[in-house]
This record gives structure tokens, C-alpha cells and sequence, in this order.
């Protein structure tokens, strides 16, 4: 294996329990960071507020993110950071806040702090970034040369937030198994790293962590309530899954079930469906790809549990629709695309086909698990 790979492990320092915000005082007087730029969306400080110790806090400008991780965004931010003479960022949010202030920190050389809100994906972990158009369609990914410096995850946070944002990531954690194998299946294991065999291995807990303490996670935040099964699954989430691009780097990126995302965002869809969600039923289609069926069994019944979708119409697409249909598998075929890491030469009318075939075998499901329940 000739190409150079770079580990990134991870942040400098992660905690998740229930109080982990009171840290941040000690943290920031520790590192000696006292000009402050705090970068929030108004949900996720409403959110936030009351664990953050504020009375504590000194020298803070605070910015209201405006929604996008786009090159505008970044670059407003970034002058804001400027103007405020900013030694340290905070990021309080989501995966498009965090992925916005992990950029600022890399253009400016400053280090970023981390408090996600939502459990959607593993953005806080990770030092990357995905970068959108205005409009909301997939642009590119930015790839920092630092990991970030300190993550805080308030459990109690993630447990109060919308449900969907959970469900977005257990889709987006289950499928670092599916898309990450495809790649690292083609390197043989007597020739792997060991940071390459931990990516792989990562990727498969993800895949059995879903399966064996989703349904009980999903549970907790549905009751609003910070269990031990939920914090662990949280740190799957954002651990073991964003080890897996960490360790492996290209070798562990993200293959069909990320390349239906992708093309999905050209059509609108995260109006419809968050991130992960998407991504949950982009894995189904690649396992139709891949002709992987009593694999794509075990999803369809898992799906069940974790109402995750199974048909076109829970992501907001439709048969009948022939536009929307030759739009998505266009874009998932651009040449670009991730998903020809697949080891077979994949078309839009193959992608069309796979559809079809998907929707016709999740209806059969659907039925059969309805007769079971009669």
C-alpha cells in the first residue's frame, strides 16, 4: 500500500456527562484563551443557556450563526473573529455551526472549543468540514490540519432535542459500517496499519453498537432523560465514528449511502429529511447495489425500531416522479461521485433500477411485518 495516510485521533480533550459545561471556565483560564467568539444558531443557545455557567464567562462576543457552513459564512465569521481580537471559538450547535467554527479556527490559527446540541453526527469529533452553497447543495469537504481541541457534550442537551435529530445519528453512525468496509475490504488485513485495522474495527462498532443499544437510546431521548445507554451511544456517534475517517482517512470515507446524500441536497431533501436520515436510506440502496440482501434485511428490521425510513416517500421523493428520480441518480453517478468505490461500474439506469427494485422490496417488508403484528 503505496498512499500516505494521516491519522487524526481526535480531539485534545472530550468529556460527556451529565454538568460537563461547568468545565469551561477552568478550561479557558488553563489555556490561557481570554478573548472568547461564541458562535451559536438561536435553537441551540436556547438550548444550551442553561448549563452553560455564562456569570462565569468574560470577554465574549457572541455571533448568531446564519445557517449555512458556507465560504460566505466563514469568511463573516472569521472577520468577526478579527474585529474581537479572538484567542479562542466556541461553537454551540449542530453539525453545520461546529463545522463553520472548526473552519474560522483553521484560517485563523486559533484553537475551537466544541459543545454540540444535537447528536446528528459525529461533526465534533471530526476535523473536517462540509461546505454548502447558499442554497444549501453540497459544495465540497475541507480537511484541516489539526484535530480539534476541546469537545464538551452535556448528555442532558441531547436528550432534550428533537427525536429526528437522534434518529439523523444513529443513520449516519450506522453507515461508517457499510460505506467504510467497501474500502478497507480492498486492502487485505495482513496489509493493514494498525490504525487502518482500528478504523475497521471502529466501523463495526458502530454497526453493532446500533443494533444492540439503539432502539434503547432512542427510548431515553423519546423519555428526555440522560441514561447510561445514551451516553454510550452518544459516544459512538462521535467517537467511534469519527475515528473511522480519523484513522483510515480516505480509506475510510463514505461511499453510497453518503453519495444518495450528496446528490439528495441538488433536489432540497434536507428540508425533508435531516442529514443522517438520508444517509440511513442511502445505505439500503447501496446494499440493493451491492446485492446484499439478507444484510439489507436485518436494516429493514432495525429501520423498524428506530423509525428510520424505507421508502422513497419518508425522504420525500416518489416513484412517479421521473425529474426528481433522474436528478438524484445523475448525481450520484458524477464521476466525482464516491459511490464508484463500490468494485463494480455503477450508472444512473443501474442506480434507477435499484430504486425500484428498493421500494418494491421495502413494501414487501412493510406488509410482512403488518401481518406478523395481526
Amino acid at each position: 500500500m503505496s498512499e500516505h495516510v494521516v491519522q487524526r485521533f481526535g480531539p485534545e480533550y472530550y468529556c460527556n456527562e451529565p454538568g460537563a459545561f461547568e468545565q469551561l471556565p477552568e478550561i479557558l483560564n488553563d489555556r490561557r484563551w481570554h478573548n472568547v467568539l461564541l458562535v451559536h444558531g438561536h435553537r441551540s443557545w436556547e438550548a444550551a443557556k442553561p448549563y452553560l455557567p455564562l456569570d462565569q464567562l468574560t470577554n465574549v462576543a457572541e455571533a448568531v450563526h446564519q445557517g449555512e457552513c458556507s465560504e460566505s459564512e466563514m469568511e463573516r465569521i472569521k472577520q468577526l473573529s478579527i474585529q474581537h481580537s479572538s484567542d479562542v471559538i466556541i461553537g454551540v450547535g449542530g453539525g453545520k455551526i461546529l463545522d463553520t467554527v472548526k473552519a474560522v479556527s483553521a484560517r485563523q490559527s486559533i484553537p475551537c472549543v466544541l459543545l454540540p446540541t444535537l447528536a446528528s453526527n459525529c461533526a465534533s469529533f471530526t476535523p473536517i468540514s462540509i461546505v454548502y452553497k447558499e442554497d444549501g447543495s453540497r459544495l465540497g469537504t475541507l480537511r484541516h490540519r489539526k484535530s480539534n481541541n476541546v469537545v464538551l457534550v452535556e448528555p442532558r442537551i441531547i436528550a432534550e432535542a428533537p427525536i429526528e435529530a437522534f434518529q439523523s445519528g444513529l443513520g449516519d453512525t450506522l453507515a461508517k459500517w457499510y460505506e467504510a468496509r467497501v474500502r478497507l475490504s480492498k486492502i487485505p488485513q495482513e496489509e493493514r496499519s494498525l490504525p487502518l485495522q482500528l478504523s475497521y474495527d471502529y466501523a463495526k462498532t458502530c454497526r453493532d453498537t446500533v443494533f444492540e443499544n439503539g432502539k434503547q437510546a432512542l427510548d431515553a431521548v423519546k423519555e428526555k432523560t440522560a441514561t447510561l445507554a445514551l451516553q454510550r451511544v452518544i459516544d459512538t456517534i462521535f467517537i467511534a465514528a469519527g475515528l473511522v475517517g480519523g484513522l483510515a482517512e480516505a480509506h475510510g470515507r463514505s461511499v453510497g449511502a453518503h453519495a444518495f446524500f450528496n446528490a439528495s441536497t441538488f433536489l432540497g431533501l434536507e428540508a425533508v429529511a435531516p442529514h443522517g436520515t438520508l444517509v440511513a436510506y442511502g445505505i439500503l440502496l447501496q446494499l440493493e447495489l451491492e446485492s446484499k440482501l439478507a444484510e439489507q434485511k436485518q436494516v429493514l428490521d432495525l429501520y423498524q425500531d428506530l423509525g428510520l425510513p424505507t421508502k422513497l416517500a419518508q425522504v420525500g421523493l416518489s416513484l412517479g416522479n421521473e425529474q426528481q428520480l433522474s436528478i438524484l441518480a445523475r448525481h450520484m453517478t458524477d464521476s466525482d461521485s464516491r459511490i464508484h468505490e463500490l468494485p463494480f461500474d455503477v450508472t444512473a439506469e443501474r442506480v434507477r433500477t435499484a430504486i425500484e427494485k428498493l421500494e418494491a422490496r421495502a413494501q414487501q417488508h412493510a406488509e410482512k411485518v403488518e401481518t406478523t403484528h395481526d
